[in-house]
């Protein structure tokens, strides 16, 4: 697979052979409305598998944070979801065999995590093989990103994107977007119109499989968010 960006108003691919995006949210920072379905979207559409780090999973949130997202909601859908500690380093060892044998994306915002990340996969990263992929833009975003992939001792590589920001949706279809809400995508197939917005249109089996509980309301609303109406 391969990841799209965006340069001088036109999209190009910025990574080629990558297998899994390891899309890392913590209880903190807070985690951007959106982000974490932006991420898959992109993910998605670029032939990834998303993979969902929740790390600092030692950390209790606190009367001020904000709840995570009911990841129980991707879970239904497939995807797999991670929870590690590089403090406790509980859960390493399920992250060691989600890379294994893959190449891999790391992604999330500033603050979550990820150098940390790094730094517990790879103890003896000076004496690791590090090789320095040149530079790309980030999707969304004008400024380059510097990006190492890295050799991981247990098995598969990680592509670490230093200073890497977020990825933006305003570049995709509404048909790619869709895609990136399988659930929603493949109801959408028995919609009466080809070009359901899935709003308030007629016989609209999106709508239906909401009201049937087939369909998070929580995600038809994300898609409806990153969609024109």
């Amino acid at each position: 697979g391969g990841l799209d960006g965006v340069g001088g108003g036109a999209r190009k691919q910025m990574c080629a052979n990558v297998d899994q995006m390891m899309i890392v949210i913590a209880v903190r920072p807070p985690i951007p409305p959106l982000m974490l379905d932006s991420h898959i979207i992109a993910a998605v559409n670029g032939g990834i598998a998303p993979v969902i780090l929740v790390n600092k999973c030692d950390l209790e949130p606190g009367p001020n944070d904000d709840p995570l997202p009911d990841l129980s909601v991707y879970q239904k859908l497939g995807y797999e979801v991670v929870r590690c500690s590089t403090k406790t380093l509980s859960g390493m060892d399920d992250l060691r065999e989600a890379l294994k044998d893959s190449t891999s994306i790391l992604v999330g915002q500033s603050g979550v995590g990820k150098t940390s990340l790094v730094n517990a996969l790879l103890p003896d990263k000076p004496d690791l093989r590090v090789s320095s992929l040149s530079n790309y833009s980030g999707l969304g975003a004008h400024t380059t990103t510097h990006a190492e992939l890295h050799h991981i001792a247990s098995g598969g590589e990680l592509i670490d994107c230093a200073g890497f920001r977020d990825f933006g949706t305003w570049h995709f279809s509404h048909e790619e977007i869709q895609e990136g809400f399988e659930e929603v995508a493949k109801a959408a197939l028995e919609c009466k119109y080809k070009n359901c917005r899935h709003r308030s249109e007629p016989e609209c089996s999106v709508q239906a499989a909401v009201k049937r509980g087939d369909i998070a309301e929580s995600r038809l609303e994300a898609f409806h968010s990153l969609t024109v109406p």
